[in-house]
């Protein structure tokens, strides 16, 4: 499995607390290894989509082919939606890009083509600025779904993100400069 993680200690939360979100897309990766066989991908109808508007509110489903900003969503959960404004239905007629937040769109190619490549779970995690300056930390999944009809590859997925409010910039150069002095110290009082 695949994956990234791109984020420094110099955050404090603020608003939600996703507590039973935050972990989703390691539990979508678990579900899709316990539906997959004999080494390939699970089967689209093994999966209850009907979950997407309860309990799996950040998943999504993506139908796609070699051209990946062709790719559409199929639908995906109400939390999913909102967190990312978009519409409270799927427009499976329009390109999934657009619809993203121009921050989370090289992800989401990334994600899709990494699983086009190679069909099996990919993982990120990371973070993204807002135009507002504040950061989200993210984690996102993506997975290979056999469909029994689509000549389209199918990609189950997760996502979600936290706000963080990030220190300034010369707190933050305080902070590593001590972390630095300490480091040292303590480098010189060891014993050779």
């Amino acid at each position: 499995m695949s994956g990234h993680w791109t984020v420094q200690n110099s955050f404090a939360f603020e608003g939600r607390d996703p507590v039973g979100e935050q972990r989703d897309s390691e539990c979508a990766i678990t579900l899709w290894h316990q539906k997959a066989r004999d080494g390939s991908a699970p089967r689209l109808d093994e999966f209850d989509f009907q979950r997407l508007r309860t309990d799996w509110g950040y998943r999504f489903l993506i139908s796609t082919d070699e051209i990946v900003p062709a790719a559409v969503f199929i639908i995906y959960g109400l939390p999913f939606a909102r967190l990312l404004k978009l519409s409270d239905q799927a427009k499976t007629n329009l390109p999934l890009m657009p619809q993203l937040p121009p921050r989370y769109r090289g992800l989401f190619v990334e994600g899709c083509t990494e699983v086009l490549a190679r069909p099996e779970p990919a993982r990120y995690s990371g973070a993204a600025i807002r135009h507002d300056g504040k950061i989200e930390l993210y984690r996102a999944a993506f997975m290979p779904l056999l469909g029994s009809k689509s000549t389209r590859p199918l990609i189950f997925g997760s996502f979600n993100y936290r706000t963080v409010v990030h220190e300034s910039t010369s707190d933050a150069l305080r902070a590593y400069n001590r972390l630095g002095e300490r480091a040292r110290r303590e480098d010189r009082l060891a014993p050779d």
